[in-house]
């Protein structure tokens, strides 16, 4: 497992394969949508005072549940709790998918991994949940021309995370055997569990998050603070966890 101020694992061999999830992954979704609403509340409800802003945003956010919240729902809600919202739900509904990923980028970290693996010929892909507005996304950040040998989305594949079936489609066009692929993802079940059921090595990114008590007994193998923690692996830089360290970290996720 990985000790958070530097790169870990239990098993030391480097993977051949990588795997990423998407949102809160590779780009950081939650971000994007703060820095959307903050415009949107300037744009629609003209409000200026700091306070009202952080608390129109913080409203904003319950309502997205972090990305699952129906967005045409949300925006009724906002125009009936701040009536200088002008156009109608639909209309901001649509101006929001139009423009969603307007505050998406890659962080250099993520590049500079993606650029190791590349010179490493390690081949990588992503698997995300979703529809096809995903694509949006992948476009605005560069990743749909990039060196991914594999991208699925999971309503065009038929199955989403965590079933394996689309853990080990994704493995098998990397041309990696799933034992020696690396899945790295932000869900403790989506991601990690699902790809573990799928017999991929798992690494979490926590994003200050503690892993869940109700699956200690199944932790990841790494636990990431920053995805650039990856790079010193891919280097050949990774420190190997002893049986008895490994128990320890174990113990106290």
């Amino acid at each position: 497992m990985l000790v958070a101020s530097k790169t870990v694992m239990i098993d030391p061999t480097v993977p051949r394969g990588v795997l990423f999830d998407l949102d809160n992954t590779l780009h950081d979704r939650d971000q994007a949508f703060v820095d959307w609403a903050r415009a949107f509340v300037r744009r629609e409800a003209h409000i200026t005072d700091p306070s009202e802003e952080r608390e129109a945003i913080d409203l904003i956010l319950s309502l997205d549940r972090g990305g699952e919240g129906d967005k045409l729902e949300m925006f009724q809600t906002l125009r009936a709790r701040y009536p200088a919202i002008e156009p109608s739900a639909d209309i901001l509904l649509a101006a929001f998918f139009a423009h969603r990923t307007d505050y998406m980028m890659l962080s250099d970290n993520v590049e500079r991994l993606l650029n190791v693996l590349d010179r490493r010929a390690i081949p990588w892909g992503i698997v995300t949940n979703g529809r096809a507005e995903q694509w949006d996304k992948l476009r605005r950040l560069n990743l749909h021309g990039a060196g991914a040998k594999c991208i699925l989305v999971s309503h065009e594949f038929g199955r989403a995370k965590p079933h394996p079936s689309i853990f080990l489609a994704a493995a098998e066009k990397l041309g990696v055997s799933p034992g020696d692929v690396l899945f790295v993802g932000d869900h403790p079940v989506n991601d990690i569990a699902g790809a573990r059921g799928a017999s991929l090595r798992t690494a979490w990114l926590r994003r200050g998050r503690e892993w869940p008590a109700e699956m200690r007994e199944t932790p990841p193998e790494i636990i990431l603070d920053d995805i650039g923690q990856l790079s010193v692996l891919f280097a050949g830089n990774a420190e190997p966890l002893s049986v008895e360290e490994a128990a320890k970290a174990a113990k106290s996720c």
